[in-house]
């Protein structure tokens, strides 16, 4: 089943409350591989506010920022772009093989995206978006929970999260399990969340258990249920 676990907010002086925001409530969203953060997202993105993915971020700087590109380059050999566009499946080879090599890959991308973020954060909040999402997988692994206001991570047995993996049939059972090692151990992750979502259910019940949190979440800051400017605009 779908549970939600409601943990007590810490208070001002947290490392986890120290998003430099002074009105927009930004929401992180993590989880480890076969998790269920893609339907938290889908469910998420009813609400009208708006939604960013990390990971898709991260991709795009690998393709078009010329400072990632060069230090990718530099890092993982000249071959890394063919034709200008980057060879995933053999970066992906080269910077996961090791937890060394993924964290040079890491210290090449994160500062970047968090760059882009400060300045899309500061555009939204001049705008008057009172709340985000960001859903970004290595959310603690990069260091990055002084971003947001509250942050959120769905979870599940790992039985059932490499089910989930393998059945997308975009991985072997190996690989999925190589790269769930190499991220930050599922308790720990829940350890430092202020609300976990314990996804070993079906579908229904994390629905449920969602709109159970996201009630929670509007009374606790203070905003609506549906983003009123999003309202405005249809």
């Amino acid at each position: 089943m779908a549970v939600v676990k409601l943990r007590k907010l810490p208070s001002a002086s947290s490392r986890f409350c120290q998003a430099e925001h002074a009105l927009m409530i930004r929401f992180g969203l993590t989880g480890g591989i076969g998790s269920g953060k893609s339907t938290i997202v889908a469910l998420f993105q009813k609400s009208g506010y708006p939604f960013f993915d990390a990971d898709a971020i991260a991709k795009q700087l690998l393709d078009k920022d010329t400072e990632v590109r060069a230090a990718i380059q530099a890092q993982f050999g000249e071959d890394i772009y063919s034709g200008g566009k980057l060879e995933r499946a053999k970066l992906a080879s080269r910077a996961f093989c090791s937890q060394d090599k993924q964290a040079i890959l890491n210290r090449i991308v994160h500062p970047a995206t968090e760059n882009y973020f400060k300045k899309v954060f500061q555009e939204l909040e001049a705008a008057g978006e009172l709340a985000l999402l960001v859903e970004a997988s290595m959310l603690f692994e990069a260091d990055t929970a002084q971003r947001y206001t509250h942050i959120i991570v769905v979870t599940a047995d790992e039985s059932v999260r490499l089910q989930r993996a393998m059945q997308r049939g975009l991985q072997s059972e190996a690989d999925i399990k190589r790269r769930m090692r190499m991220q930050m151990p599922e308790a720990e992750k829940c350890r430092r969340a202020h609300d976990v979502v314990i996804n070993n259910g079906n579908l229904r019940e994390l629905v449920s258990a969602w709109e159970t949190l996201w009630e929670k979440l509007c009374a606790r800051y203070q905003i609506p249920l549906v983003n009123p400017l999003r309202e405005r605009l249809v």
